[in-house]
């Protein structure tokens, strides 16, 4: 359960997002906006009942952008990142993100979606995860060459057109759309390949994989942390050894590395953007006590808890 303190940083549907912080009536279009919603960065300005930037949130619902000029900054966690003419932002549901700042002269798109819309099109119960630039491990920013920044326009445009449209398979027609679209950047946003000096057959490599990936999905998903790997391992119907050696084949890091990753991350937040005491903070991160939380903060950042806040609110 989340301590009220801790709800500084809600977690959304669109729609909720669009009540909180935009001009609903402004937006036109025949789609269900928690499914699927798509807008004109160059018509955001006007639709924003609040001053940019705007509060941090975690969204129910996978988005991403693509600017076509000018420049959008937006934040993915903690990282702010600048979004130039060219680059597309991907944004997996649950993350910590922000709208930061638009120029003047921005355009482009913004595309916001649900697992649920892709799933029933693909038949697929995890239909993102054929797509490596949606892992939320992977890079928030992606240049895209001309040819394929071309043809991603292209398809936006339709979804645009389709989002007016009162066709009957509209959801359909969309999905098949936005699949179209990911598959058309596959090729083009490649990660790097971890070097291994153990062959692993497809099969393995691939279960390995996806227990790796639902592993850190859950990480982003809850906002309290466990701190054994045991009660991960148990939701997950594996071994926490098994857990650990898929993670490490899959992310070159423990699942503990990774846990202590999420968990610093998640502080950090915590201790910027709400008014909980440190505390009830420790608690939320699965800690005993004040004084292990301050230990464990202090070894990764050098600061203890307190002083990381009073630094930050000095420095703003």
């Amino acid at each position: 359960m989340i301590a009220p303190e801790i709800k500084d940083i809600p977690l959304l549907n669109n729609q909720a997002f669009m009540d909180k912080f935009a001009h609903t009536e402004s937006f036109v279009s025949s789609f269900n906006p928690n499914r699927f919603a798509i807008a004109r960065l160059e018509e955001s300005k006007t639709r924003l009942k609040v001053a940019l930037p705007l509060p941090n949130v975690r969204s129910c619902n996978h988005d991403f952008v693509v600017v076509t000029g000018g420049v959008m900054q937006r934040s993915r966690h903690l990282k702010p990142c600048d979004i130039i003419v060219g680059q597309i932002f991907f944004l997996p549901a649950y993350q910590i993100s922000s709208a930061i700042s638009l120029s003047d002269d921005v355009s482009g798109f913004y595309v916001n979606f649900c697992d649920a819309l892709l799933r029933e099109v693909s038949g697929r119960q995890d239909p993102l995860q054929a797509f490596p630039f949606w892992s939320k491990d992977s890079p928030a920013l992606w240049n895209l060459e001309g040819k394929v920044f071309d043809s991603i326009l292209r398809i936006l445009e339709k979804l645009e057109q389709f989002s007016k449209s009162s066709h009957p398979d509209r959801e359909n027609v969309a999905a098949h759309h936005l699949l179209a679209l990911f598959y058309e950047l596959k090729p083009h946003l490649e990660l790097p390949q971890k070097a291994t000096t153990q062959k692993t057959a497809p099969q393995n490599r691939n279960a390995a994989s996806f227990l790796a990936e639902r592993f850190v999905e859950l990480l982003n998903s809850e906002v309290g942390f466990e701190n054994s790997l045991s009660t991960y391992a148990k939701h997950l119907n594996v071994s926490p050894n098994h857990l650990n050696k898929c993670v490490k084949k899959s992310f070159s890091k423990t699942a503990l590395d990774l846990l202590q990753e999420h968990k610093l991350l998640e502080a950090k937040v915590l201790l910027k953007h709400s008014s909980a005491p440190i505390g009830l903070i420790a608690q939320q991160l699965g800690f005993n006590d004040l004084t292990s939380f301050g230990r464990f903060f202090k070894q990764k950042t050098g600061f203890l808890p307190s002083n990381y806040r009073k630094m930050i609110e000095k420095a703003e």
